[in-house]
C-alpha cells in the first residue's frame, strides 16, 4: 500500500489546478496525440483516463471519456463525461468541422 500512496504523491505533483476555468492541467509528460501520460503500477496510461478511474472508478465497455472542457490536458473528473464511440465521434467531428 506505501508504494502505491507514493505513485499517487508523485501523479498528483504533475497537474495545477486552474482557478480561472476549473481545469486540473497536466504538467507531465505529454503524448504525441496531445494527452498527458504517466506510469502507475507498472502501466502506463493517459493521465485524464488514471484520474477518472481513481476518482469515479471503471470506464463502462465501450464508453470513452470526452473533456467537456475541450482541452486534452485536463484531468479534472468533472469536466469529463462517458460516451459511446459513436457520440464521442460525433462531438468531435463537429468541432473539427466547425472551425
Amino acid at each position: 500500500m506505501r508504494g502505491q500512496e507514493n505513485s499517487l504523491i508523485r501523479i498528483r505533483r504533475n497537474f495545477v489546478r486552474k482557478l480561472d476555468n476549473g481545469c486540473w492541467f497536466w504538467k507531465g509528460a505529454i503524448g504525441s496525440n496531445g494527452y498527458g501520460q504517466v506510469h502507475y503500477k507498472k502501466k502506463h496510461w493517459h493521465a485524464h483516463r488514471l484520474f477518472w478511474i481513481l476518482i469515479k472508478g471503471p470506464i463502462i465497455p465501450f464508453q470513452q471519456i470526452h473533456h467537456t472542457c475541450g482541452c486534452r490536458l485536463c484531468v479534472n473528473p468533472e469536466y469529463m463525461t462517458l460516451l459511446s464511440v459513436r457520440e464521442h465521434g460525433i462531438i468531435s467531428n463537429r468541432k473539427r468541422y466547425s472551425k
